[in-house]
């Protein structure tokens, strides 16, 4: 089972750093870095090694961490996938230790991926239909962020 999250995240990652062409130099950049991930309360860690312009994640820590990020799964996602708030969760719910620049640069390397995913559908169903689906998506974002925003107006009324 630890094998199958490991080699399924080490796929998954690198997938998505391959769809960017600019995470090439992000990476190496970082090349030999080490990066312990401890997922809390569970003191869960794993570990990347940025290296062959890639990242490899294991989950024994057999090597000398240059930096240790540690949050729970709920603030983990969130610090992924919540672009606006970044500065919040990085600054009240994840600990991070070690050196601060590269911390940074590890960050860097997530926060300026742009995979253009309408070119990548346009790949299997066509230009024009990935075109509409692409319209549909940034409509149901923006839809999404006004209800949010209504939501948030609301509450602070």
């Amino acid at each position: 089972m630890k094998t199958f999250v490991t080699s399924t995240l080490n796929t998954a990652v690198n997938s998505m750093l391959q769809l960017d062409p600019a995470s090439e130099k992000r990476l190496r950049k970082l090349q030999g870095v080490v990066v312990a991930i401890e997922i809390l309360p569970f003191h869960y860690i794993l570990q990347m090694l940025v290296n062959d312009n890639a990242l490899h994640v294991q989950e024994e820590a057999i090597l000398q961490p240059d930096i240790i990020i540690r949050g729970t799964p709920l603030q983990m996602t969130a610090l992924a996938f919540n672009q606006d708030q970044k500065q919040k969760f990085f600054a009240e719910d994840i600990a991070i230790e070690g050196n601060a620049e590269l911390a940074q640069d590890v960050l860097h390397l997530f926060n300026h991926l742009h995979i253009d995913w309408e070119e990548l559908l346009s790949n299997f169903i066509g230009d024009a239909p990935a075109y509409h689906a692409g319209q549909m998506m940034r409509r149901t974002t923006r839809w999404l962020r006004n209800i949010e925003q209504s939501f948030t107006n609301n509450v602070d009324e």
